[in-house]
């Protein structure tokens, strides 16, 4: 036999690999079924093939993997051990095949994002131009919708990976936080109301100290249309600071509602990502809500069976860096 053959002229280190894991859904057969002859019948093999394979497999290893004093048989440290080794060998496997059979099926490599309105227009464009020089194979589809329309195009296969907010209200899914989106009040700087503010105002754009929403009592709140997460956010600083704005106005974005409120309509909620895009107009204001400042985490998310590619890594390392 070929493992009598092998052994009576010493191995190579590629042959003792192959042992190992060549016919290796034998020892794991027998660790299923515990018991030789059980595995044996289900693989359709002899019995004493399968003990030999054991007997060599346990002199190759240096030690036992079954209790073989026990019936049926059961795992030893080392075999438990084993096991795993084998478990975590063939899911590495899968993925390399998985990803060359993509490599052969198409010139290039896509990944398909889903996320909402706001995160593809204002974090793609600052993340894809590096994506795509590290990555030139790479094709990027960006799938946009509400939350629940995100969830069930990843839940579905239509796309890759999903970028939430509160992504882990959502269940079947494997979850990676990234960051911390701080949440923010948006105003034009000269608006009447800001004379209620007690803190001093350090010029335009982003400022360090935090800002009560409840001195904006009679100026209209610019709200997101119902479906975006930064609607539920909005109404749950409503709740918090017990405030019934004077008037809503439904805005579709949240670039519409920073626009409308720069240009003195009312205030608006935002997130700070906004404050790092050039599409921030002159004389706007965005300040800290609460201390510690209201934040909501974002992340990404993915199916259990998803395939995980490098690509996918370096997506989440570059928007890290970003929220650094």
């Amino acid at each position: 036999m070929y493992f009598l053959r092998t052994f009576s002229r010493g191995i190579t280190e590629g042959e003792k690999n192959a042992m190992l894991l060549g016919n290796y859904h034998y020892f794991l057969a027998i660790a299923e079924h515990g018991s030789v002859t059980k595995a044996a019948r289900a693989l359709y093999v002899s019995q004493s093939s399968l003990t030999k394979y054991i007997h060599r497999l346990e002199k190759e290893l240096e030690t036992e993997l079954f209790d073989h004093s026990k019936k049926p048989l059961v795992l030893s440290e080392a075999g438990r051990l084993f096991r795993q080794y084998l478990m975590d060998t063939q899911a590495l496997t899968d993925s390399f095949y998985g990803q060359l059979s993509r490599l052969r099926e198409t010139k290039k490599m896509v990944l398909r994002i889903s996320t909402g309105p706001f995160y593809a227009s204002m974090l793609m464009p600052l993340l894809l131009p590096a994506m795509h020089q590290a990555y030139p194979e790479l094709e990027i589809q960006i799938l946009t919708g509400d939350d629940p329309a995100i969830y069930e195009q990843l839940m579905s296969g239509q796309s890759d990976m999903a970028l939430f907010m509160n992504p882990q209200q959502y269940r079947n899914i494997d979850y990676l936080k990234v960051a911390d989106e701080r949440i923010l009040l948006c105003c034009n700087s000269e608006l009447p109301a800001l004379r209620r503010h007690t803190e001093p105002i350090l010029g335009n754009g982003l400022q360090e100290k935090p800002i009560d929403p409840r001195i904006f009592f009679d100026v209209p709140f610019l709200v997101p249309q119902k479906g975006l997460t930064l609607y539920e956010i909005t109404n749950q600083i409503f709740s918090d600071y017990s405030i019934k704005p004077v008037r809503q106005i439904t805005v579709p974005s949240v670039q519409s509602g920073m626009n409308l409120a720069v240009s003195g309509v009312g205030v608006s909620i935002v997130q700070w990502l906004i404050t790092r895009t050039k599409l921030v107009p002159e004389h706007s204001l965005f300040f800290p809500i609460g201390d510690p400042p209201l934040s909501c985490e974002i992340g990404l998310a993915f199916r259990h069976d998803m395939e995980h590619l490098p690509q996918m890594d370096e997506f989440v390392k570059r928007m890290q860096a970003l929220y650094q």
